[in-house]
């Protein structure tokens, strides 16, 4: 019998690989062994081009956790220190899925997810002359939005460790659905360091025409060090970008106040980046 290929969706592959860069912003505020939990600090992650080593953009994270709560904010920057992006995460400190809100100056680009309870959407709007598009957000289990895989990392530490790979739903704000993830976890070093290397790939027939991501956590600190894939900022034409995200520890500071958060967050955003 002639057996027929099936075709490689085509549509949300470069989405979701975009958006699958989103989990880089869970590298903030990780529970180190015997600590309490997560903490309020500051830190910036510095995006290279894979391919020759360009500096791209910058991304400026302010995470504030208090009573029980935590708010993550996210300036992207050009080389020349202007924000050009904003994302605000807010939800239980071990919230998988908490709510968030993202906007590109330069495009006008909107996603998020909005709600209270089980009464909650997703939403996305490419630029302004689109329509804002939505659609009901279904709870599923595993189910990770955006920064969310960060309270996943800290719950599932111990099995990702002894290489249980989990299958997530990641939400993609595009697409207004979510993709299941496999999480192929393994061992590695990294300037001197072992590290847990996380790769994520789509679970699916088709999943090898997929982009996928690595992270690498530190092994005692349980941080991001290192993030390489494509990236959810598009370059100045819209086009994907091949990333490599260093998260260096001379970058970090703890102690990060709902002051200097809110200051940060009334940053304007510029609509082009200059040079």
């Amino acid at each position: 019998m002639m057996s027929v290929d099936r075709p490689v969706p085509r549509a949300p592959l470069p989405w979701l690989g975009a958006c699958l860069a989103a989990l880089l912003c869970s590298a903030g505020a990780h529970a180190v062994p015997n600590a309490p939990g997560p903490v309020s600090e500051h830190f910036t992650g510095t995006a290279y081009a894979q391919e020759d080593g360009q500096l791209l953009y910058r991304e400026a994270h302010w995470v504030v956790v208090e009573n029980a709560r935590m708010t993550r904010l996210v300036l992207y920057q050009c080389p020349n220190g202007a924000p050009f992006a904003r994302k605000w995460v807010r939800g239980a400190v071990d919230d998988p899925a908490p709510d968030y809100e993202m906007e590109d100056r330069r495009s006008g680009m909107r996603q998020g997810v909005r709600g209270n309870g089980q009464s909650r959407e997703v939403y996305s709007q490419r630029n302004p002359s689109e329509p804002m598009r939505t659609a009901a957000l279904t709870p599923r289990p595993n189910q990770i939005i955006d920064a969310g895989f960060d309270a996943y990392v800290r719950e599932h530490w111990h099995q990702l460790t002894q290489r249980h790979d989990p299958v997530i739903a990641f939400l993609v704000p595009s697409r207004l659905r979510d993709y299941e993830l496999e999480v192929d976890t393994g061992d590695r070093e990294f300037e001197g360091s072992r590290m847990l290397r996380l790769r994520l790939k789509l679970d699916a027939w088709y999943g090898f025409a997929a982009p996928s991501i690595q992270l690498l956590y530190d092994w005692n600190e349980r941080r991001l060090r290192l993030y390489e894939g494509l990236s959810d900022i598009r370059d100045s034409a819209g086009g994907s970008q091949r990333v490599r995200i260093e998260f260096a520890a001379r970058d970090r500071k703890t102690g990060t106040t709902a002051a200097e958060q809110a200051e940060a967050g009334r940053a304007e955003l510029v609509s082009r980046c200059e040079g």
